[in-house]
């Protein structure tokens, strides 16, 4: 992600999980694929999608005007897709068995030589629940079964507004390691774009937001800004 390096210090913290957070239209689903087809792309490190909500075919082709070619990473082998969207015989009054999900997860890293993961969208996981303690027992689990696969993880989760809790929940920012957080407020009847790092846990990072683009030329690229006054 262009302009993200100098927020993070040389981007995401590597073999950790993100959690990026923003509400509908911010960004995540783009943000996360993109970090996801750089991997192939230019730094060859094939990557595995996770996908909980959208069929695989559609989230591909929704993402064709960027020119990544997801469709070919797959093809090549370069990118494995999970196809979760059918999980709803996994989850038996509320709780959500992570382990057969995570056993797919685990088999496509294997097939592939994943060394980037993306789950799109998290949160997609625990509707069913009852409240923030059940989802925050579950996401324990969900990072527990992740860690010992030594990938750089991004998760999307949704959020109900540009200000107030960070997740619907508000526990899924207590499990991950990172928290960045896409914000498309409303100023003056004119949308603007801006990306934070909330917390890397462990590594250092610059504070505040930064406006960002979304260009089908240039994908997501945060906008250089002066961090003189932070």
């Amino acid at each position: 992600i262009p302009g993200l390096d100098a927020l993070g210090f040389g981007g995401l913290p590597k073999g950790r999980t993100t959690l990026l957070t923003g509400t509908t239209g911010s960004g995540k689903t783009v943000f996360a694929l993109q970090f996801l087809a750089a991997g192939g792309n230019s730094f060859g490190q094939p990557g595995v999608l996770v996908t909980l909500e959208e069929p695989p075919d559609e989230l591909i082709s929704n993402m064709s005007s960027f020119g990544w070619d997801l469709a070919g990473l797959v093809e090549d082998g370069q990118i494995a897709v999970v196809d979760a969207t059918g999980r709803g015989e996994e989850v038996v009054s509320g709780e959500f068995d992570f382990g057969g999900l995570s056993a797919r997860i685990a088999h496509a890293i294997e097939q592939v030589g994943a060394k980037r993961l993306v789950v799109d969208p998290l949160d997609a996981l625990f509707l069913d629940f009852g409240d923030a303690r059940e989802v925050r027992k579950a996401l324990r689990g969900v990072a527990r079964s992740l860690r010992p696969l030594g990938v750089t993880t991004v998760m999307t989760a949704e959020r109900a507004a540009d200000d107030g809790p960070y997740t619907r929940f508000g526990a899924e920012e207590f499990v991950a390691d990172n928290l960045v957080v896409l914000r498309n407020s409303l100023e003056e009847e004119r949308r603007r774009r801006t990306l934070e790092v909330v917390k890397f846990r462990g590594y250092p990072h610059r504070q505040g937001e930064i406006p960002f683009v979304i260009d089908p030329v240039t994908d997501i690229e945060a906008v250089p800004v002066s961090y003189s006054h932070l």
